[in-house]
């Protein structure tokens, strides 16, 4: 084990499954997409950074941990939400450029 897996990353709690850092933290830093991709369900979220739609636990079935979890068809679902927000507040170029930008 690495004992960097059990370090509190945040100065709270996120309210997320782990306080730790994740790959996709790693990954971020990395590539230089600070800030952090705050959570989709964040209220009053602005998209242009980015969303996060994972779910600890969930599957690519709707079946897996199902009622525990926001699964993959309904991650799809608020990305496509996401979308049309964007289109909305930055006109349909501009969202699509910044789409063709992203992360997946």
């Amino acid at each position: 084990m690495h004992p960097e897996w059990f370090l509190c990353f945040f100065e709270g709690s996120t309210g997320r499954i782990s306080d730790g850092r994740v790959i996709v933290y790693c990954s971020a830093e990395y590539a230089g997409l600070l800030p952090l991709i705050l959570p989709f369900l964040q209220p009053y979220p602005k998209f242009i950074h980015g969303a996060n739609f994972a779910s600890g636990g969930a599957g690519v079935l709707t079946e897996t941990n199902q009622g525990l979890v926001v699964d993959l068809q309904t991650q799809l679902k608020y990305f496509e939400e996401v979308q049309k927000l964007l289109i909305t507040e930055l006109g349909e170029a501009q969202a699509k450029a910044l789409i063709s930008e992203a992360v997946y």
